[in-house]
């Protein structure tokens, strides 16, 4: 402050210079060259739009198009990693993006991901794992199984190992076919 003669006549100037600069005069955007107060012209036009029209050779359809996003039993949804589960297994689709619906198409011997009726990628149907139990043999040689007991003609304490193959329960001590049962019925094959 130029007109100070001592540094506390100085703070006391600037706090008046900055009361008066933001709160009484005028903005110099309001005013015009002779200092007459006027009202800002942005106030009273719109500025002109940058938006432009869209290219006639741009199909709107293919770049807006919406998937309806229905789920069911043969359908998953794309997760944040661009993965998905079935059967216990994950599936990664690299050109995917969360939340778009893969169909999931089972054959025979391969299983299909389809996106919006393309197939994305197919895979080999893994091999069904066998489930395996084991079953004491108890007194008399018998054998509790499926709310039945099977005589198997084992000493007591015997393990057996039962293992399904289709509809078939086949018992098993160590590598030999000691009983199969089939279905209902039953045969007692020793081999």
């Amino acid at each position: 402050m130029p007109r100070a003669q001592v540094p506390e006549l100085a703070t006391g100037l600037h706090a008046l210079w900055i009361e008066e600069y933001n709160h009484d005069r005028i903005h110099s955007r309001v005013t015009d060259a002779a200092g007459h107060a006027q009202v800002p012209a942005f106030r009273l036009h719109w500025k002109p739009s940058v938006a432009r029209p869209v290219p006639s050779r741009i199909n709107l359809d293919d770049v807006f198009q919406v998937q309806r996003p229905h789920t069911g039993p043969h359908t998953r949804q794309v997760n944040a990693a661009r993965c998905i589960r079935y059967r216990k297994q994950s599936y990664h689709f690299p050109t995917l993006h969360k939340r778009d619906i893969i169909e999931v198409n089972e054959g025979k011997d391969q299983i299909d991901f389809a996106y919006l009726g393309n197939v994305v990628q197919s895979i080999r149907k893994p091999l069904r794992q066998q489930t395996a139990t084991t079953r004491k043999v108890q007194t008399g040689g018998l054998v509790k199984f499926k709310q039945q007991r099977i005589q198997l003609d084992l000493p007591k304490g015997t393990h057996v190992v039962v293992l399904r193959q289709g509809q078939d329960y086949i018992f098993y001590l160590g590598e030999q076919v000691v009983f199969r049962m089939t279905g209902q019925e039953k045969c007692h094959p020793r081999i």
